[in-house]
């Protein structure tokens, strides 16, 4: 440490930065932890508020100090981590503290993603409870901070030694020890060319080699460190048998355990085969589950207390791993990333029998060895938890659309584990794929699988431990945690809208009631159960604890509480611990996987978990939710790239109802369907063709050809009766054209060049749209019934230069796929580009082409060259081979139901629906490949006589607010309504941003199934909105799921009728948001429409709603000021005398900026006033609605204008003008027009009591404006608010009415006085000669104000100076008169 003494003592400025990253493993459940930090003298400050025991904010503070150097070494931070959800004196989790002086002396001043270990003062044991993770760093002047984007943040680090541990806290010495006891069902890892080429020469063992191609290992990773297990070379089921121990300090801030199988490669390195993270949370408890207390997991551990609290435990149980497609390829395969656990993996990759023991170290003991044998007892305990219990899983397809893309020859697959896998040779054959067929085009924007009356149902048997106890525990707390969700969604809705008190209470209670039942029953016990463990019986006592806690809190807050807020607060405190008990750690049963295959290629996948289709015959509430129920699942694309569009693009959906249970409760299997099971066998009679005989008989094979089956070798199993003879099947020879219901089909190939490093490009080749090399662009035909649109052009709307090149490099091929770029490098030697050509479907040549090709479907016949390749309707010169499908129906007998298809398993009965000599299959096998074909099984379907004729309406009304999606920062918004395997779409609106359709939607629809099926799972209408130039390319931009609305019983159906018999706005307009999958729950836009169906045998849904928008009439009201009376004065004039200079303004609720005022009468001495002044306000009203309509801006910058409506209603107020300073305001009358009171024809009779009052009451008539044939006439009184109370501050004499548009050209009339004025005309008014303005008239001041009023005192004044004057002058001229005078008889 820095000696203190050679520190300045010069004041400078420093900033200290601190970033708060995140927490690990802290103590209590249910907690919504702050970060608050102290730092100096008097500095705080706090993170946001965040939720769970991992919290992650990323958050950066800064503190700055104006101290000397020496001064701020002896600075503290302090960081206390609190629980916000609690008292203030009790919300401690944990704190630290740290002086500044030990950061600045780390290189850089800096501590760079640390750990800090918190503590509780309090605590006299100084257990640890939890970890916070920060960077911090002290700056000076010219200081850099430090650089982050070097450090790691993952779980392989050594956070052991990147942990800062407070004096006097320590942590215990632990071993996790893992015993591997074996694995199985791994895939293929390795090329098997050289062992086939030993097998060849006789050097290699006779059998399949694919369960050899793999040299399997077991990688342990925890907090950095790792153990792995010997390499069992050549076996994908291995027995590894070993224990690997791994030390740690306790409690560690890690969270998980990473498992890893791994395939040794003698050169390069070794390839993951699968990943797996075991949460330490979820096998470990801290015994707070049940009423998130805040006590210690690690002092409970160390004190033995394992009744309530455990450590991590596992085990023995097997545990899956996922990742990419089993199948092998020697390229490599750009979802190999699946494999060390980044995404979600696609397949099932195998399974490992594990278990984990923690144990707490003796001071002083040695420590374990890195791997050990497992000794043999404990092998033969293990023994009883790998007994298997077979399985069945039973999955029936209803409907497959919204197929992006035109793929050939799709068929479905359903798997679990490695059972269904149509590619893996190591199970049995099972009747898992579905027909391969071609989608049909919908005529909008998808595609969908044509299945009609006859729809494929998939069955697999597979053996499992039976681990049902798990699942049934796990069903019935998530059925709760569902019920309670969609209880608290509505509770939550009635808060939003202010429901009634009295609502919202009984909502509560409801929730309590049924949380209380619910928490009230039993669990299923594990004990006694096979496979039960340790876990297992720690885990349901901790759910036994959970349940009876919340079951006390419930009943008590039943009971006492009154406050809404504090009861909804704890309803998703007791959720959110019953989710946390949900979770099945152990769940070794493998998800059901369900892939889309075209062409033999893996397309697309849905992962289901078994738990949600699990059968139970216990209780119906230990049922999965989907167990044979119709569900949609929604397909996606694999992928590891985390950023690749693929995670947001749909590439099909699917409708299925899936049924698992074991083969004990097979007989409880039941669809709950009308449909009849069926089943039908096939063989595939063959031809060959010999050049001199022409076409020969080959027997009767399977679909490849390869095993032979003569009709002879079927017969029924036990069940099963047959349903006709023997009869060609030409279904795979009408496999669906791509191009069937398009009339326009863009056809595409492309050119590639190549040149030499520094060379001239020359052409290279052309291919057509699937990569097939052709001659040349007219090669290409077109199918008769079509013929070409337009030339071939360059497509440049794509990723391409302005020529339509994209280049590569020989070094850009990454896993067997070409990275095509828009730039020209000088290193380019390949470039292509798209060409494209449209043809278009003329129908006369298409019913030729029917007639044409009629007979040869007639007669079943598939041509190809050989048996391995395709094979099409039309012969052709070069084939060879030809086949056509033989099909016999089978049906229950009435004595059987539908579990009938499980005898169809030819693992559990004897007597097959194939029944031939196996010797003879070997040795004709034998003679094609060494390679032994599964044997064909039969397909089973469930056929529906009786068709429903649904009709659907989508009402799509208007959007609001989307997002710019051109370079105008508009969009061309277009919506796409899809429903089972129809879609239809609107108009596009051009250049909008807030679109307006107004248009109806009718779907008719086909529905083959059970119509209460659909009724009670109506399964959802897809909305999306494009933008119009996405759909070249099938980008969707947004979209929203909208529920059809069920059409119920008789009683609701009459009560739906009656309904819309009374005169109200019958629409149900609902405004739904929309969401893009690339941004979740991030609001794109507003989507306003509703939806409704009907099928067709309840009758005639009747006309369908016009949804074109109400347009507003103009409507005119003209309002005429005649007088006024008894305003108050506002204003002394400076004689003294009380005025007003009044004038009225008027103006229509929503058109303020429309208002209109009268002239200014001046000088009123007594509150009256004369105007004669006509108001004429113009408005748009709808007369249904009751509404007026103002369209305008919202804001400068709005784009488009909105419709805002606003209720009718006419205001009048009185105003006292002034020159100098703001106008007065002196009293108003708001008058609303529909429901106005009547006026008084006598000014006397005028008063408060003839307006509504605050509670509605008025004498007056009340009447609507719009039903008066003749004008309003009379006195209104005006009034004022003072102190809440209306005063009367004067009357009004006007006259008012509405005139319609036509009757406003009929009779015009001006504005004011203005022309034209007439109906009526109106004169100047009749005001006193007093009223004018003083400012523009002074001679009329002097002569109405001063001479009237002071006339006499004006003419007394005169007189009294004219006498004055008078009297001056006599005095002034007498003496010389009288000296004049008196001198005069002296002369």
């Amino acid at each position: 440490r820095t000696d203190r003494s050679t520190l300045s003592e010069k004041v400078e400025d420093f900033q200290i930065r601190l970033k708060v990253i995140c927490a690990r493993q802290l103590t209590g459940s249910n907690i919504k932890p702050v970060v608050k930090v102290k730092a100096g003298k008097n500095q705080a400050k706090i993170t946001r508020i965040r939720k769970g025991s991992a919290p992650i904010w990323n958050e950066l503070l800064m503190f700055n100090f104006n101290e000397s150097l020496k001064e701020l070494y002896d600075y503290v931070f302090e960081f206390a981590l609190n629980n916000s959800r609690k008292l203030r004196s009790d919300a401690l989790i944990g704190s630290f503290k740290l002086d500044v002086g030990t950061i600045y002396d780390q290189p850089g001043h800096a501590f760079v993603r640390k750990w800090l270990l918190l503590t509780d003062p309090d605590d006299a044991s100084n257990s640890p409870k939890g970890y916070l993770k920060i960077t911090v760093c002290v700056l000076g002047a010219g200081d850099q901070p430090p650089d982050e984007s070097a450090g790691k943040d993952d779980d392989n680090d050594d956070v052991e030694g990147n942990l800062l541990t407070p004096a006097g806290a320590s942590l215990r010495a632990a071993t996790f020890t893992l015993r591997v006891y074996g694995a199985e069902d791994l895939p293929q890892m390795d090329s098997g060319s050289l062992k086939s080429m030993k097998q060849r020469i006789g050097l290699g063992e006779e059998g399949d080699i694919t369960k050899t191609l793999v040299d399997p290992f077991l990688s342990f990773i925890f907090a950095g460190k790792k153990r792995k297990t010997q390499i069992i070379k050549e076996t994908n089921q291995p027995e590894w048998n070993e224990e690997l121990n791994l030390p740690l300090k306790f409690p560690s801030m890690c969270d998980s355990i990473k498992l890893t199988i791994k395939d040794w490669d003698r050169i390069g390195s070794d390839d993951p085969i699968g990943t797996v993270i075991i949460p330490l949370s979820r096998i470990s408890s801290t015994g707070e589950e049940a009423n998130g207390a805040g006590t210690s997991l690690w002092k409970r551990t160390i004190s033995k207390t394992w009744e309530v609290c455990f450590p991590p435990t596992f085990g023995p149980s097997f545990v899956n791993f996922y990742g990419s497609p089993r199948e092998f390829s020697k390229l490599g395969d750009s979802l190999d990333d699946l494999n060390i656990g980044k995404g979600i993996g696609c397949a099932y990759r195998g399974r490992a029998m594990v278990e984990l023991v923690t144990t707490m170290d003796e001071e002083g003991a040695e420590p374990a060895p890195p791997s050990q044998p497992i000794n043999d007892d404990q092998i033969a305990l293990v023994k009883k938890y790998m007994r298997r219990r077979r399985y069945r899983l039973v999955v029936g397809f209803e409907s497959a659309n919204m197929i992006r893309k035109p793929l050939e020859r799709i068929e479905f697959e359903v798997s679990i584990g490695n059972y269904g896998n149509k590619f893996d040779t190591e199970v049995g054959a099972a009747s898992s794929t579905t027909e391969p067929g071609n989608p049909v085009f919908d005529g909008v924007n998808y595609h969908y699988m044509a299945w009609t009356s006859k729809k494929p149902i998939l069955m697999v048997t597979s053996q499992w431990e039976d681990i049902s106890f798990r699942l049934y525990a796990m069903n019935l707390i998530l059925r709760t945690c569902e019920r309670m969700e969609g209880q608290i969604n509505h509770l939550n809705e009635l808060v939003k809208v202010e429901a009634d008190e009295i609502e919202i209470a009984s909502e509560i209670v409801s929730i309590l009631d049924m949380l209380i039942l619910e928490t009230s029953k039993k669990l299923p016990d594990p004990r006694g159960r096979t496979a039960s463990n340790q876990l297992d019986r720690r885990i349901h006592r901790q759910r036994l604890q959970t349940f009876v806690a919340i079951c006390e809190e419930a009943k008590d807050l039943r009971q006492n509480c009154t406050d809404a807020q504090e009861a909804i607060s704890a309803i998703n405190d007791f959720l959110e611990r019953l989710k946390l008990v949900s979770y099945e750690p152990q769940n070794s049963l493998p998800d059901v996987v369900v892939w889309m295959i075209s062409d033999n290629k893996r397309i697309a996948y849905a992962r289901i978990p078994a738990y949600e289709i699990l059968y139970s015959p216990e209780k119906p509430e230990f049922c999965g939710r989907y167990c044979a129920k119709p569900c949609t699942i929604t397909l996606k694309y694999p992928t590891a790239n985390a950023k690749s569009k693929k995670h947001y693009k749909v590439p099909a959906q699917l409708r299925i109802i899936a049924w698992l249970g074991r083969a004990a409760d097979q007989d409880s299997f039941e669809f709950h369907s009308r449909g009849q099971i069926s089943v039908y066998a096939d063989t595939f009679e063959t031809e060959m063709k010999i050049l001199v005989k022409g076409w020969i008989a080959d027997g009767y094979t399977d679909i490849t050809g390869e095993i032979p089956l003569p009709k002879s070798a079927f017969s029924c199993p036990p069940g099963w009766v047959w349903d006709g003879d023997w009869k060609i099947n030409s279904e795979l020879a009408l496999l669906y054209d791509t191009s069937q219901g398009h009339m326009h089909v863009l056809e595409d190939a492309f050119e590639y060049q190549y040149r030499f490093p520094g060379g001239t490009w020359e052409p290279e080749k052309i291919t057509n749209g699937k990569h097939e090399e052709i001659p040349n662009l007219s090669s290409l035909r077109i199918p008769d019934g079509w013929e070409w649109e337009n030339e071939w052009t360059v497509d440049s709307n794509r990723a391409c230069d302005e020529d339509g090149w994209e280049y590569s490099a020989p070094d850009d091929d990454t896993a067997g796929e070409v990275a095509w770029s828009t730039i020209e490098k000088t290193y380019s030697t390949s470039r292509r580009r798209r060409l494209i050509r449209n043809r278009v479907c003329i129908d006369q040549k298409v019913s030729k082409k029917a007639e044409k090709t009629e007979e040869l479907i007639g007669e079943g016949w598939e041509y190809a060259t050989t048996m391995g390749s395709q094979f099409h309707i039309m012969p052709k010169m070069l084939d060879l081979v030809r086949r056509r499908r033989w099909v016999r129906k089978m049906i229950t007998s009435e004595a059987s139901g539908p579990a009938a298809i499980f005898n169809l398993d030819t693992s559990i009965v004897i007597q097959t629906v194939f029944e031939f000599s196996q010797t003879n299959l070997h040795k004709q096998i034998a003679k094609k490949s060494k390679k032994i074909h599964k044997i064909p099984t039969p397909k089973i379907y469930i056929v529906y006589k009786d068709v429903s004729k649904l009709h659907l309406r989508a009402y799509i009304y208007q959007g609001r607010d989307l997002l710019p999606m051109d370079q105008d920062s508009f969009s061309d918004p277009v919506v796409m309504v899809s429903f089972l395997n129809q879609t239809h779409r609107t108009e596009v609106q051009q250049h909008t941003l807030n679109p307006v359709w107004d248009q109806t939607l009718m779907i008719d629809i086909q529905f083959y199934g059970d119509l209460e099926h659909l009724q009670r799972n109506c399964p959802d209408v897809l909305c999306e909105v494009f933008d119009k130039d996405d759909l070249v390319s099938s980008g969707r931009e947004r979209r929203k799921i909208v529920s059809c609305e069920h059409w119920g019983d008789a009683d609701e159906r009459l009560a739906l009728y009656i309904l819309r018999t009374f005169p109200h706005v019958s629409e149900h307009v609902e405004t739904r948001p929309l969401f893009y999958d690339a941004l979740p729950n991030i609001e794109q836009g507003r989507l306003q429409l509703w939806v409704d169906m009907f099928p067709k045998e309840y009758g005639d849904p009747g006309l369908p709603y016009n949804i074109e928008p109400r347009k507003p009439s103009k409507y005119f009201l003209r309002m005429i000021v005649w007088n006024c009376s008894e305003i108050p004065m506002m204003d002394v004039s400076m004689l003294g005398d009380k005025m007003s200079d009044i004038y009225f303004k008027g103006w229509i609720s929503g058109l303020e900026h429309k208002r209109q005022k009268t002239d200014v009468h001046y000088r009123s001495l007594d509150g009256t006033g004369n105007f004669n002044w006509r108001f004429v306000f113009p408005f748009d009203y709808l007369p249904q609605e009751r509404m007026v309509h103002v369209s305008k801006k919202e804001h400068l910058w709005s784009l488009d204008k909105t419709v805002t409506k606003f209720p009718p209603v006419l205001n009048i107020q009185v105003w006292d003008n002034d020159l100098f300073g703001p106008n007065e305001y002196i009293s108003e009358i708001i008058l609303p027009i529909t429901n106005m009171p009547k006026c008084c024809k006598f000014q006397r009779f005028c008063t408060l009591e003839n307006v509504p009052d605050m509670q509605g009451n008025c004498k007056m008539e009340m009447l609507n404006l719009f039903d008066q044939n003749t004008p309003l006439k009379g006195w209104w009184p005006l009034y004022k608010v003072v102190d809440g109370v209306r005063e009367q501050a004067g009357k009004l004499e006007m006259s008012v009415e509405i005139v319609s548009e036509e009757e406003e050209v009929e009779k015009p009339a001006g504005q004011g006085r203005d022309e034209p004025n007439m109906n009526p005309k109106l004169e100047k008014p009749n005001r006193p000669a007093t009223s004018f303005a003083w400012f523009s008239s002074p001679f009329k001041s002097l002569r109405y104000i001063i001479w009237r009023k002071y006339k006499w005192i004006i003419l007394g004044v005169l007189g009294v100076l004219v006498l004055a004057a008078f009297i001056v002058l006599f005095i002034y001229s007498f003496p010389h008169w009288f000296s004049s005078k008196g001198c005069m008889p002296f002369i």
